[in-house]
């Protein structure tokens, strides 16, 4: 992105724009000042000597000096150069960057738009602000799915932690590897380096548990099974146990005595007799019983154990059912675009009806990528966003009518590029355009060809940019990451 030089009209410091300026339109200074960017108070001029781009104030007069090398500028007005159908295509172009969540949409009418007037005036400065506008949307956008990436993995890599799933912490550990590749290929946008950091090191935690899982498998244990934090059974009066002495009989009820020798007197023993030999031989009966109770305990403490098994399934498809019913919207919406695509092979294949819903609309999902790909042909200049979006999706459609086909022109275009920025020098750009195409290095038919890209660029990078060499040549050594 191309920066832009302002001066801040409190303390008078000149402040270059950072990526913040268009998400917030504002840009602070060091004072503590915020400076609006608003194109109703502001010129936007590219400097005729340098390149570098200004933003002075309509209000500081028509000659102003160049923020970045001092020279001399003649700022033109556009609403001095343009009149009538021209001025009002300007007023709306301001009115779109000034208000509002800038999505892709409103970018591209806009850039649109300033095309039909782009040739009428010295309009260089708008030309590279619009530009920047949709850089950032592309960066933005692919910011976003990588933390959504990134966020959805964090939570499956607590889930495989907990039970020793050796087969998804090797693919988690693959795809936070992946994910980190993408937040490398940001940069310094927004919170990417931390991010980066944050699945490298989640990425050797899959690795970890992986290796220790495969040299010390957990023991059998024929214990019952310990119940869960989140389930607690509520406080009860102990049970007796085997262990307990047999407590003794209960004394007899108290007894009213008749006479001595009389037949009553004899009555009322015999019966007391009766009752406290009952008493003892359900004692007796007791404690034999419970001599087979852990059996049955371990039995239910097990189906304790299952119902919070299933309890936290349960509480995981809640969420799915979020997923399933945005899925759902999305495909009657005729939204077949990769965050769909990415929704329902990330989180939903298999899950109810998913798989037939996703059959149904395949075709749309084709002809949408498809699309891109034969328009990226048409390309002037490489887009992270169409390359992103035409691999990515046709990755999952390999084998799919000429989805193969697509995926190498694709490719051969990007290489074009690549020739591009080598033969003017810009190495770290060309590193760019590799980066987007090395995770998925395996749909492309000419491996070799790619590798020898790859390696070219990392070598003439290595004494500049050592970390980013050895990134690309770690990109063509370690294969192909897995599906999500």
């Amino acid at each position: 992105m191309k920066r832009f030089y302002f001066t801040c009209p409190k303390c008078l410091k000149t402040v270059m724009s950072g990526t913040d300026i268009y998400e917030k339109r504002a840009l602070d200074c060091s004072c503590g000042n915020k400076i609006n960017v608003d194109l109703n108070e502001l010129v936007l001029k590219e400097c005729d000597s340098c390149g570098k781009n200004n933003a002075f104030m309509k209000n500081k007069g028509k000659e102003q000096s160049c923020l970045a090398c001092g020279k001399m500028l003649k700022l033109s007005l556009p609403e001095d150069i343009l009149s009538g159908d021209d001025r009002a295509v300007f007023e709306q172009i301001k009115e779109i960057l000034g208000k509002g969540l800038m999505t892709k949409v409103k970018i591209e009418k806009a850039d649109s738009l300033f095309k039909t007037i782009s040739a009428k005036g010295d309009f260089a400065g708008y030309a590279n602000h619009i530009n920047n506008y949709k850089e950032f949307n592309m960066y933005d956008s692919e910011y976003n799915s990588a933390v959504r990436i990134m966020n959805e993995s964090s939570k499956k890599l607590e889930d495989a932690a907990e039970y020793n799933s050796k087969e998804e912490l090797s693919e988690l550990e693959l795809r936070f590897s992946e994910t980190a590749k993408r937040f490398s290929m940001l940069g310094g946008f927004k919170n990417s380096a931390q991010y980066r950091s944050v699945c490298e090191k989640k990425a050797s935690e899959c690795h970890f548990h992986g290796e220790n899982i495969r040299k010390a498998p957990p023991a059998q244990s024929t214990a019952a099974p310990e119940p869960s934090a989140s389930f607690r059974p509520s406080p009860m009066k102990q049970q007796p146990s085997r262990f307990d002495p047999i407590p003794p009989p209960p004394p007899p009820p108290r007894q009213r005595q008749g006479k001595p020798g009389s037949i009553k007197g004899v009555l009322i023993g015999a019966a007391a007799a009766v009752i406290l030999g009952a008493i003892l031989l359900v004692v007796v009966l007791n404690n034999g019983n419970e001599q087979t109770e852990p059996a049955i305990n371990t039995s239910e403490s097990q189906a304790s154990s299952t119902d919070n098994t299933l309890s936290e399934v349960s509480s995981d498809g809640t969420d799915l059912d979020e997923s399933y019913s945005s899925f759902v919207q999305l495909m009657n919406e005729g939204n077949y675009d990769l965050y769909s695509l990415n929704l329902y092979m990330d989180e939903l294949k298999g899950y109810k009806d998913s798989d037939s819903i996703f059959e149904q609309h395949k075709a749309g999902f084709y002809e949408k990528f498809k699309g891109t790909a034969e328009n990226y042909q048409n390309s002037n200049e490489f887009d992270l966003e169409n390359t992103l979006e035409i691999i990515e999706g046709l990755h999952y459609f390999t084998g799919y009518e000429n989805a193969d086909e697509l995926i190498n022109k694709t490719f051969d275009k990007n290489l074009e590029f690549v020739d591009q920025e080598k033969a003017a020098g810009k190495y770290d750009e060309a590193a760019k355009i590799l980066f987007a195409l090395g995770d998925h290095i395996n749909d492309y038919t000419d491996k070799e060809k790619l590798k020898g890209y790859f390696t070219e660029v990392a070598d003439i990078l290595s004494e500049k940019d050592p970390e980013t060499a050895a990134e690309l040549l770690s990109s063509v050594t370690s294969g192909e990451p897995p599906e999500p």
